[in-house]
């Protein structure tokens, strides 16, 4: 994107701002797909079960986008709507509200900067040879075979690890608001786990968080993965929104899966460009951003590459861009 192209749209955007009757519509129209699991779940049969699995996983996958834009502040227009949806589809998302938004307003201020993104960072000074050898071939064998090994470490590692929290926040209001957060969501689980058998809670909720997992683990780790960064030894200032597209990356997909499924989740560049912006407002704004590539086809050859190496390595060095 040129610089007078980003100006330009960025002026048009100020129009494009947070409404609360879309962010309700959204959240009705994600627990739609839940009512709908629910109901194909209550009936025997197979055909009823895969039913109120496939919906079950399109609610999951709406609950993360959603939680991903009430962390922003821009699924509704009140703060406390973004709040409260936002701890709601956490529950679903398996990751707590409060860090998951402290993490992200972090890492949209420090994209592109390696060592200072909380994203990212744990990668900075991590080499290959550093990695276990069991580490390497289970990661790469999940990632090779479409299991969301990758995701649910890069979840559990980045939002649940109060060791990194502690680090990323030192401020003790905000280091104990999360702590509770995540306090609480366990409690959450836990209460599940007491009052329902757990074979019970793996026949309904596995196959459906598997399916939407492997795909969130695509498009999270396809987002920013293998792409050059610098550090700060030759960069602390932060990078403009224009600026951070460079180390940004895009999915295409069918507009049905984009609109329906997705929430314009995949438009990565876009949301980097302008993040104030709502996922509902992405159709208005027309612009081919450089680093896009059709989805299945770029897992597809991002799956031939050792997911070590496409992790903590970049095409500078492997000239892979898929």
């Amino acid at each position: 994107m040129k610089p007078e192209d980003h100006r330009k749209i960025l002026a048009e955007s100020r129009n494009y701002v947070a409404s609360n009757l879309s962010g309700l519509l959204y959240s009705i129209y994600s627990f739609i797909a839940l009512f709908l699991s629910f109901y194909f779940l209550a009936k025997s049969g197979w055909t009823y079960y895969i039913l109120g699995q496939v919906f079950l996983a399109i609610f999951l996958t709406h609950a993360f986008v959603l939680l991903h834009e009430a962390g922003h502040g821009t699924l509704f227009r009140f703060k406390w709507l973004n709040h409260f949806f936002g701890h709601l589809f956490s529950l679903f998302s398996f990751v707590p509200y409060l860090s998951w938004r402290e993490i992200h307003r972090k890492h949209h201020y420090y994209a592109g900067i390696k060592d200072l993104d909380p994203t990212t960072n744990y990668a900075a000074k991590l080499k290959l040879e550093d990695l276990h050898f069991f580490h390497r071939k289970i990661s790469q064998f999940c990632w090779r075979f479409y299991l969301p090994f990758n995701s649910v470490v890069y979840r559990l590692m980045t939002y649940w690890n109060p060791i990194k929290i502690s680090k990323e926040f030192p401020q003790r209001k905000t280091k104990r608001a999360i702590f509770a957060n995540i306090t609480l969501l366990l409690l959450v689980y836990l209460s599940i786990l007491y009052f329902f058998s757990f074979k019970k809670i793996v026949i309904m909720l596995f196959p459906a968080t598997f399916l939407s997992f492997s795909l969130m683990d695509i498009i999270l780790l396809s987002q920013h993965g293998h792409i050059p960064y610098v550090d700060s030894t030759t960069r602390t200032k932060k990078f403009s929104f224009f600026e951070q597209t460079a180390f940004t990356r895009s999915l295409s997909v069918p507009v049905f899966i984009e609109k329906h499924i997705l929430f314009y989740f995949n438009r990565h560049e876009l949301h980097h460009a302008f993040p104030h912006v709502p996922f509902y407002h992405y159709h208005k704004i027309s612009y081919d951003f450089p680093q896009t590539y059709p989805l299945w086809s770029w897992a597809k050859e991002a799956r031939r590459m050792d997911i070590n190496v496409f992790l903590l390595e970049d095409y500078s060095k492997t000239k892979k861009r898929f």
